[in-house]
């Protein structure tokens, strides 16, 4: 798709959303401040766009990991008990 792979999507869909999140907050604190509605409203669409885009991150995520192997040995030891969980619900 486009030359993108799933984790490679997944890495790509990540940054957005908080930095969608923190235009959302400037946005409506100038809104609030300077007294206009279309910064109100601009803080309320990109709140939204932020939303969707985080759930498209997650499942980009979702996706991805199936696609990826994850050697047990390369993770910290609290990395390695959550995915050994993770591995164990999907058998």
């Amino acid at each position: 798709m486009f030359g993108y792979d799933l984790p490679r999507l997944h890495a790509a869909l990540n940054d957005f959303p908080p930095a969608l999140l923190l235009c959302a907050v400037l946005f409506d604190l100038a809104g609030w401040i300077l007294r206009r509605e279309s910064l109100i409203w601009a803080g309320i669409w990109t709140l939204w766009t932020g939303v969707i885009g985080g759930w498209a991150a997650v499942i980009a995520g979702e996706l991805a990991e199936k696609k990826i192997d994850l050697p047990l040995a390369a993770l910290r030891p609290d990395l390695k008990a959550i995915l050994r969980r993770k591995r164990r619900r999907r058998e």
